[in-house]
């Protein structure tokens, strides 16, 4: 998809209202928020021991203060951001600190035309993207396939060093080759993944594997219908014909039937046997 300006435009029209963006973009916000919720509960217990402990040395306004000032500060980094739609997102979720990076210099360009915090970057020179410790939340959405196997061991390493103690890493990757379409095409999705897979991979690499779920699934027939039919239609002539993705944003009453359906899915705690992405939560372990 870099260098695809066309869809990096229709990207940035339609991601703060497209069904899909919506509900990955909720999945990313709920999971941030919890982890903010629990920081915070960690924070006000260790202030209320420090108070007990050093009462006579320090003033309980100082104390609260400094407490006040770290979760203020929760800080999260979008390593492939896109257009900006997360970090819009996230923006409106209340959360302010909030960086993002993008090897594309169309998807920066929107970016920054939103007033967002962006900049050109690549994935494998994150661990040169900030000081270790750094973030609370490094997300990445559906940029993994760009990397080698070998690239992607130090794109975790590398993203285990910048997070602050107990921090968590997101991610979004395209899943299961049944549901490859003309969309893998026309963004330059070059690899799906399963948990069979990914998830000892990621074990591997240091990571604690807090959730790994395929989405969405209510609808999964649906787009394992429309991508079978495209890979039948476009037989015979693949070497001239010209992809689109599924960027487009369908009718308005279509759009808010899929979203709706993927929100009551996201509330109910099963486990999805297939799905054309798969989502997951990270987490740094204690002793790194």
């Amino acid at each position: 998809m870099i260098g695809n300006s066309k869809e990096y435009d229709t990207m940035a029209a339609v991601e703060s209202q497209h069904w899909w963006y919506a509900s990955l973009h909720r999945q990313v916000i709920q999971a941030v928020q919890k982890h903010h919720n629990e920081q915070q509960r960690l924070n006000q217990s260790l202030q209320a021991s420090a108070t007990q402990q050093s009462s006579s040395l320090k003033p309980v306004n100082s104390l609260n203060h400094t407490a006040e000032d770290q979760a203020n500060q929760f800080t999260i980094l979008d390593a492939g951001c896109g257009t900006g739609g997360l970090l819009m997102a996230l923006k409106k979720a209340g959360f302010y600190y909030t960086q993002g990076f993008d090897l594309s210099t169309d998807a920066v360009a929107h970016a920054q035309a939103r007033g967002l915090n962006a900049t050109l970057g690549d994935l494998n020179h994150i661990a040169q993207w900030a000081p270790t410790q750094s973030f609370d939340v490094i997300v990445n959405n559906d940029t993994l396939y760009h990397l080698s196997a070998e690239q992607r061991i130090i794109f975790f390493k590398a993203c285990l060093s910048l997070l602050k103690p107990n921090g968590i890493m997101i991610l979004n990757v395209p899943a299961l080759n049944a549901f490859r379409g003309n969309h893998d095409k026309a963004v330059g999705i070059t690899e799906r993944f399963s948990k069979s897979t990914l998830v000892p991979f990621i074990q591997s690499t240091g990571f604690e594997v807090k959730q790994a779920c395929y989405w969405p699934f209510v609808l999964s027939p649906i787009i394992w219908l429309t991508r079978a039919l495209q890979k039948r239609v476009r037989q015979g002539d693949a070497s001239t014909a010209v992809y689109q993705s599924d960027l487009a944003l369908p009718n308005p009453l279509v759009n808010k039937l899929l979203a709706s359906v993927c929100a009551v899915e996201q509330k109910v705690p099963i486990k999805t046997p297939w799905g054309s992405s798969l989502f997951f939560i990270l987490q740094k372990p204690h002793h790194f």
